[in-house]
């Protein structure tokens, strides 16, 4: 009888062509292969993760810029814009969830 990850291999490799296997593998891992369901893991990772950053504060600083937070502050009070403290809280409050890379961290948002 077939497991679940050899259901969702095809599907790895495919996505493989597109993402870092290890970001993949990360998300396998944090899922549970058992818990994942080959005929949404596609869209469910795609939807989840963010790419690879630096850090968690690199990640935010763009998150914000993204969304137009900066925009709406005026030059001189973008500088009180705590963004370590909204990474680690991104972070903390369940709203991403990261893996370590040799280079940074790969974000997923939590599904």
């Amino acid at each position: 009888m077939a497991t679940t990850l050899d259901k969702l291999d095809p599907i790895i490799d495919d996505l493989a062509r597109t993402y870092p296997r290890t970001a993949i593998d990360a998300y396998i891992s944090n899922a549970g292969a058992e818990y994942l369901d080959p005929d949404t893991f596609e869209d469910e990772f795609t939807e989840a993760y963010q790419g690879e950053h630096n850090s968690v504060c690199a990640y935010a600083e763009e998150y914000l810029a993204d969304a137009g937070a900066y925009d709406q502050l005026p030059e001189y009070l973008r500088g009180y814009l705590d963004v370590d403290a909204f990474g680690r809280d991104l972070k903390l409050g369940g709203d991403i969830w990261t893996a370590d890379t040799m280079q940074g961290v790969y974000v997923f948002h939590a599904i």
